[in-house]
């Protein structure tokens, strides 16, 4: 009686700890919240399709002081004060000259080219100009 006690005890443990593992595999944290600036890391990643990076930053910055005019990064650089988004000024500006870029290097697959693919075509256009 106490080896099946421990026996059943022993599965439901394995089976309990399974089941939260399943869990947290299940429901894994969206890549493009509000709260959290996934965008940043997103404008260096080459693989990501580019509407997903500027669906994370507007999401992100929907409800938030942005910057106003590019001269200012201290706090008189965004409407309100005192915001803990001051941090992510230079970020911001830096996304948007990198969105301004990228939106011209965007691939039928919706992916930003990487370096190496847009060197490729620049090879390729500026040898049949020089055909011409």
């Amino acid at each position: 009686m106490l080896k099946k006690l421990l026996f059943l005890f022993i599965i439901s443990l394995f089976a309990g700890s399974s089941g939260i593992y399943a869990q947290r595999k299940a429901s894994p944290m969206p890549a493009d919240t509000a709260n959290y600036p996934y965008w940043i890391k997103m404008m260096d990643d080459t693989s990501l399709v580019f509407a997903k990076a500027e669906r994370a930053f507007y999401l992100y910055w929907k409800n938030r002081p942005k910057p106003q005019n590019d001269q200012e990064e201290n706090e008189k650089g965004f409407e309100g004060e005192g915001n803990e988004n001051i941090k992510y000024a230079y970020e911001y500006k830096r996304f948007k000259a990198w969105e301004q870029s990228a939106k011209n290097l965007v691939g039928p697959d919706g992916k930003v080219l990487s370096p190496a693919k847009q060197i490729e075509i620049w090879e390729q256009n500026h040898k049949k100009k020089n055909e011409q």
